[in-house]
């Protein structure tokens, strides 16, 4: 733990009026981020959290608090991204938002009421070094490093499990006609009844055999053509 507090004494007035626009802040965010719940690519609302989040910080160094000031920017850096497209919102991205605000609200509050503040330093360079992490990570790492640094920042949020991939994106490019015809066949073994779970049997083994192979023959179109003729299968007449 560290103890934070200014050598000189902050004007009452001035703490006062940021204090103030920090709550006010704080609403927005808390508005926005429910917005973007609904709409997470909306380019207005991704641009006024961003600028919340900017003004919290800007704030935050007028008052020379200068652990807040790190965390804030580092957040700011990743919003950026996000409003860039470069990485995607989403209610965790949402949740870590809330609690780095809600680090600041302790901070402002903490010092409000007895001019210095106590803060966990470990912890607040450990957000920092995830915060910048995430700024450069690969889209397949940006969710599980989203849920490390909540758990740093609070480990009793409740957080729901990643989705475990699916086996067909672990050989496949996503493509919405390969979901279909993969769902389709799914459907197929259900009416016939008596082949159930031969199609990813099949298409798992016949993909891995492709991959070991150096891929000769296009992954995406390998899984089509196999589910396409277990679909087909599914319309014969069996013969008894």
């Amino acid at each position: 733990m560290a103890t934070f507090s200014l050598g000189g004494s902050l004007d009452n007035e001035l703490f006062a009026e940021a204090y103030d626009e920090f709550l006010e802040q704080y609403r927005l965010c808390e508005s926005s981020i429910v917005d973007l719940e609904h709409s997470p690519e909306d380019a207005a609302l991704l641009d006024d959290l961003f600028r919340t989040v900017h003004t919290v910080k800007a704030n935050s160094s007028m008052l020379s608090f200068a652990p807040m000031v790190i965390i804030l920017q580092e957040l700011e850096n990743v919003l950026d991204l996000v409003r860039e497209g470069q990485i995607p919102f989403s209610d965790r991205a949402g949740d870590l938002v809330l609690l780095l605000m809600d680090k600041a609200r302790d901070f402002m509050e903490q010092y409000h009421s007895a001019q210095q503040v106590e803060y966990d330093d470990a912890l607040y360079e450990s957000v920092k070094a995830g915060l910048q992490k995430l700024s450069m990570a690969p889209p397949e790492m940006v969710a599980p490093l989203l849920v490390n640094i909540i758990a740093l920042v609070d480990p009793n949020t409740r957080q729901v499990p990643l989705e475990e991939k699916h086996w067909l994106d672990t050989f496949t490019e996503p493509s919405a006609d390969l979901s279909f015809l993969y769902n389709m066949a799914q459907a197929c073994e259900q009416r016939v009844g008596y082949w159930q779970g031969r199609t990813d049997r099949v298409v798992k083994l016949a993909l891995a055999v492709n991959e070991a192979g150096g891929s000769p023959v296009d992954a995406n179109a390998l899984a089509a053509s196999l589910f396409t003729h277990d679909i087909a299968m599914a319309f014969c007449q069996p013969l008894y």
